[in-house]
């Protein structure tokens, strides 16, 4: 990245990111016309995983994973879902391209590193795409084709912490999580005693 000019950074932001952005901007406005439907775009493991001299391509990547989370909760609502897939090594005309230059990395010592014992083809990603936009994943919106679905974190529900009423509930209707663990525990060993039930604990007062 530190020898990357800005020209290039600008073509890869332009392509990569800007692309995204403008063709989900008019994606939006139709399917929202029809209804609802699915949008799927195309990122790369290269937004999470660093190698060299790939710096300016993987962060371009990891713009188009952000906007594909913002942009399912901005629309889940209007029953518009939004994912991308994410995937590793496919071998395209571009990476076969890559691998036949003299300078390239050896495909057998990338291929030695994958699960699996050869590398993916465009179609594989091009069916991930279409489970994505198919009625089976009615259901997932915000994830990815590599690490699984996910909630955006923006629409996911708060939790109270432990030990702590939620201010906005009576402190009767909605009792604290650890008295509330106290009185359970307290009534389950007293109807497991062999001398019947006993009394029930008082009831604090907040």
């Amino acid at each position: 990245l530190a020898d990357g000019s800005e020209q290039d950074f600008d073509a890869l932001m332009a392509v990569n990111a800007k692309g995204v952005f403008l063709c989900m901007k008019h994606e939006v406005r139709c399917i929202r016309e029809t209804g609802g439907g699915a949008i799927v775009n195309v990122s790369s493991v290269s937004r999470l995983r660093t190698t060299k001299a790939q710096g300016l391509y993987g962060t371009s990547k990891a713009a188009v994973t952000y906007m594909t989370k913002a942009t399912a909760a901005e629309v889940g609502k209007q029953r518009i879902r939004v994912n991308e897939i994410a995937p590793a090594l496919l071998m395209s005309d571009m990476v076969r391209q890559y691998f036949e230059q003299p300078e390239a990395v050896p495909l057998a010592g990338v291929i030695a590193r994958l699960a699996l014992d050869h590398v993916g083809s465009p179609e594989d990603g091009a069916r991930a795409a279409l489970f994505l936009c198919s009625d089976a994943a009615s259901y997932i919106t915000g994830g990815d084709a590599r690490r699984g679905p996910q909630t955006p974190p923006s629409v996911r529900t708060p939790r109270p912490s432990p030990g702590r009423c939620r201010r906005s509930h009576p402190p009767l209707a909605q009792p604290c999580l650890r008295t509330r663990s106290r009185h359970l525990r307290g009534s389950t060993a007293s109807r497991n005693s062999p001398d019947g039930p006993g009394p029930a604990p008082p009831r604090r007062r907040a």
